[in-house]
């Protein structure tokens, strides 16, 4: 080759020399690893992630470790626990998707729950009372089918359709706020600040635009002028409480229509039935809206 010079190709090799059985002591050293090397992250949604990809380097796949009956070893499900928020993420070896369960949503003493084996396929311990009564503040108006409808009608009447979901995430993971998903009290008036400004401009410029998501204040109109008020519908979809007790099953079959959810919460009547009292907004819905 002479003086040529060969330049490195790809990424490296990353994991060589690191053990690559699949002995338990071998798999625990590849986690540990992949726990040391992977890059720090901020919010909860970017750790669980980053908890299940480390896992998911070392988990048993069936058909590479044989066992004397001679079934194959297979990771059956991988879990994790978040002391943040009281919520204990898992899934399952035939069910990728993450999936969420708020201990402060389930009653440890309703028999509803014991007997529900989606839930708590694992056996699980009980969550302990404390969280079971504890109340959570923030929270917003998921699973109504606010992104499903838009969509639906952007089909039927070729409305562009602005996401206050899609808003906040960009404008999050681009670096342009320092405010988290978590961050409910402070997003709605930092992403109604730019989307009411958004629909000012789409109405001087005769233009439709639907605008969905959960960040819309019930005291909107107070932002416009009577000019401009004239040609803005407000819809609310709601949900009764008597509603949410009989199709739990129904919400959580759905809450992937539209979306592809990261963490999917398994919804029981009793959980639903105490979210739906401790975030009712169906006064100011019918005050504010149509529902």
């Amino acid at each position: 080759m002479g003086r040529a010079r060969a330049e490195r190709m790809g990424l490296g090799v990353g994991n060589a020399r690191n053990p690559g059985d699949a002995s338990s002591v071998s798999r625990f050293v590849r986690a540990a690893y992949a726990n040391a090397n992977y890059p720090a992250k901020q919010t909860e949604a970017e750790n669980v992630a980053r908890l299940f990809h480390t896992l998911g380097s070392v988990q048993m796949v069936e058909g590479c470790a044989k066992v004397a009956d001679g079934r194959f070893e297979k990771t059956l499900f991988t879990s994790g626990y978040s002391a943040a928020t009281n919520t204990y993420y898992a899934n399952t070896y035939d069910r990728f998707e993450i999936r969420a369960f708020p201990f402060a949503e389930f009653d440890a003493d309703d028999d509803a729950l014991k007997q529900d084996r989606s839930i708590f396929a694992w056996n699980l311990p009980a969550p302990p009372r404390e969280s079971a009564k504890h109340d959570h503040p923030r929270h917003r108006a998921s699973h109504t089918g606010k992104t499903l409808l838009a969509q639906q009608l952007l089909e039927r009447y070729r409305y562009p359709v602005l996401s206050l979901d899609l808003l906040k995430m960009g404008l999050i993971r681009s670096g342009r706020t320092d405010l988290t998903p978590e961050d409910d009290d402070a997003l709605t008036p930092y992403l109604w600040g730019i989307a009411k400004e958004i629909v000012k401009t789409a109405i001087e410029n005769s233009q439709n635009l639907i605008v969905e998501g959960c960040c819309i204040p019930f005291n909107w109109r107070d932002d416009f002028d009577s000019d401009y008020l004239g040609h803005i519908e407000f819809v609310c979809l709601v949900m009764t409480k008597r509603y949410l007790e009989k199709h739990g099953d129904d919400i959580s079959a759905y809450g992937n229509a539209i979306e592809r959810r990261l963490f999917s919460t398994r919804w029981t009547s009793t959980s639903l039935s105490r979210r739906a009292s401790a975030t009712s907004h169906h006064a100011e819905c019918t005050t504010f809206g149509t529902s």
